[in-house]
């Protein structure tokens, strides 16, 4: 594609997902947000991008799942797809590289963590289209070394650092709202076993009638 790389991102949550625009903009590429897995199909159908930033948890599909219909409407080309979540899981990696992830990025991340996995998952021709971008140097990071620079010097101004604190509040604020939404499912499983069992129990001594003294539960 000449130009601009182009940036599909796909986060529901609107302040979170303007912040990744901003970011990536800013580091030269051109970017696409959506808010929704049918909205990503549509724009999947119509253009073609470089790569693709998708949450897991969305309202509609999950991301593996859109990640499978983005593939699949392809015909053949490719896209890198790095996702995103809050949830810290063990399967969690193993599903990614199963649904042909090139990334993973655990909320809440840093900006240079989003602009590093960006910049490894493109080919050298476009990364070399933005100056902004440099293609990172992962020699040393095993034995400790520092993260490489991966932005322009414009980039580090007031306006980054101000990216930077919202980014960091806003991932905190979700991933407090998927453990409790993650808690609430637990439990919500926990009462349909609980009322299943009961629900099984007179059949499973279909004989004998209710006991004199057995009350209904209360909740």
């Amino acid at each position: 594609m000449a130009g601009r790389p182009s940036i599909l991102v796909v986060e529901d949550t609107e302040p979170l997902r303007m912040i990744l625009e901003l970011a990536l903009a800013g580091a030269g590429y051109e970017v696409i947000g959506t808010a929704s897995g049918a909205e990503a199909l549509r724009w999947g159908a119509d253009r073609r991008f470089d790569a693709a930033l998708l949450d897991i948890n969305l309202p509609d599909m999950d991301g593996f799942e859109l990640a499978a219909r983005l593939r699949a409407g392809m015909e053949g080309a490719t896209l890198p797809m790095i996702f995103m979540t809050a949830r810290r899981v063990p399967e969690m990696p193993a599903q990614v590289a199963a649904a042909g992830g090139v990334g993973l990025l655990l909320k809440p991340f840093r900006l240079d963590e989003l602009l590093q996995h960006v910049a490894r998952c493109l080919p050298d021709h476009l990364v070399q289209v933005t100056p902004a971008i440099a293609r990172p140097s992962y020699e040393g990071l095993a034995n400790g070394g520092s993260i490489p620079e991966l932005v322009s010097p414009a980039m580090k101004n007031e306006r980054i650092a101000l990216l930077e604190e919202k980014l960091a509040w806003l991932q905190r604020h979700v991933t407090e709202q998927d453990k409790a939404m993650l808690e609430l499912a637990g439990e919500i499983d926990r009462l349909k076993k609980q009322v299943a069992e009961r629900r099984a129990k007179p059949a499973m001594d279909p004989g004998g009638p209710a006991e004199a003294d057995e009350h209904p539960p209360h909740y």
